[in-house]
């Protein structure tokens, strides 16, 4: 269907040529030609469904064709090589710009206003409509007008997601996106499951208060619930980003750590900016933002005595809305909780405090991370009261001892894990 439409634009755009060049008759009505050359063919394939279910108009679907055309079919555009004789350079009504690369073009709005409306002055706001914000085109994240202060709206230029570039061109089922300033995340996956979390009846309670958000918002028949924003705070290694993998494990949802450090940039304008690619990416997923050292993202705001004080106050209050129109889970992770701004505080729908497990649950989990061990053999009562470690301190510390013994686990003995215990200690400052 994708390729049938390409050449239906190919054929629209001969027209539109023709007529303003040569002044031949030109099809005012869209549907016209489009019915002309109607598929016949039953195939049905992502750029359809995309259109059908977003009851795309044939204005929006000439619109997303423009911006699909330089990735599958190029030479469409060769037409805009061609230079004006009178000014001897190319026609500013047909717009658009070239790369280095000599089939490289990228459609501009003024592209699109000359190709679906000939430069009819009287379309143009029509035309800023179909590329407004709450049109499906922008909303649901199929294209992006890349806006620059320097340049005029018409100058800017409109290019498919990376999300539509996958699933339409390279026929992705599942969109992934790429790590970069636009999306500073990567997937967040751990191998240890909901049931296989050793935590305390505190926070297992407050875990069932997501799950069963979870759960709800994932029928389909239930009204929207609004997203659900949770604050894991809590020494290091005490379980926060686990939970957070293991609730993406247990629903089959994918879970993103966002790096903060990518999004922050010292000029003004640009933190709010990777912000809001980041949400509009996120946008209607169903995915996990998981927030870690959010403090550093999420601090307090300061009485305001300098300009610098101010964009920051701005950049909170910016961050704080997006976080709320966020219709996901999000999870903010810290281990500095009073330098969270109360704002955020105040709208978080659970608070929980992940911290140092006490001997018993230190117990189950050196028998929980140890390999296939004589356990039996070791006193992990002792162990257990002697180093009073984090479940990610006493992971390293198995992980250590795996390595070490690699060829025999059931080599592993009591002072093993006293030589494990005292170098994670090392790595601290401290002595055993």
């Amino acid at each position: 269907m994708l390729y049938h439409d390409i050449n239906w634009l190919k054929s629209f755009i001969k027209n539109r040529l023709e007529f303003y060049f040569k002044g031949e008759p030109f099809v005012t009505n869209t549907y016209e030609l489009y019915n002309q050359q109607k598929n016949t063919s039953e195939e049905t394939d992502k750029y359809q469904k995309i259109c059908s279910e977003l009851k795309f108009n044939i204005e929006e679907k000439l619109i997303l064709l423009i911006c699909l055309a330089p990735h599958v079919k190029p030479e469409i555009f060769d037409f805009l090589r061609i230079s004006n004789s009178e000014i001897k350079s190319k026609f500013s009504e047909f717009g658009g710009k070239f790369s280095e690369n000599p089939v490289g073009f990228i459609p501009t709005i003024q592209t699109i206003f000359f190709l679906v409306y000939g430069g009819d002055i009287e379309k143009l706001p029509t035309l800023f409509s179909l590329l407004d914000e709450s049109n499906p085109l922008i909303k649901e994240n199929i294209l992006k007008v890349n806006t620059n202060s320097s340049d005029i709206f018409l100058n800017h230029t409109v290019t498919i997601s990376e999300e539509i570039e996958q699933k339409v061109i390279f026929k992705k089922e599942k969109y992934s996106p790429r790590f970069n300033t636009k999306f500073p995340a990567k997937k967040l996956i751990k191998d240890i499951t909901l049931d296989q979390l050793i935590l305390s009846e505190t926070i297992k309670n407050e875990i069932d208060l997501i799950e069963r958000w979870l759960q709800v918002s994932q029928n389909q028949e239930t009204e929207d619930l609004g997203g659900f924003k949770t604050l894991f705070y809590g020494p290091p290694g005490t379980g926060k980003s686990v939970t957070a993998s293991a609730l993406g494990i247990k629903y089959n949802i994918d879970v993103y750590r966002i790096d903060s450090s990518q999004l922050v940039s010292k000029y003004i304008g640009e933190t709010e900016q990777n912000l809001k690619n980041l949400f509009d990416i996120a946008s209607n997923k169903n995915w996990i933002l998981f927030f870690d050292e959010a403090d550093s993202l999420f601090s307090k705001r300061t009485e305001v005595n300098t300009s610098n004080d101010r964009f920051a106050n701005q950049q909170t209050n910016y961050l704080l809305q997006l976080v709320e129109d966020y219709n996901g889970l999000v999870v903010l992770a810290t281990n500095n909780k009073p330098n969270m701004d109360k704002a955020f505080v105040r709208r978080f729908s659970s608070m929980i405090f992940f911290g140092v497990p006490n001997n018993l649950e230190r117990k189950n989990l050196w028998e929980s991370y140890l390999p296939n061990t004589n356990t039996d053999q070791i006193d992990l009562s002792a162990i257990s009261m002697k180093y009073q470690f984090s479940g990610g301190t006493i992971k390293s510390a198995c992980d250590f001892l795996k390595l070490k013994f690699f060829d025999d686990h059931l080599k592993i003995q009591t002072n093993d894990l006293e030589e494990a215990c005292k170098r994670e200690l090392k790595k601290y400052g401290k002595s055993g």
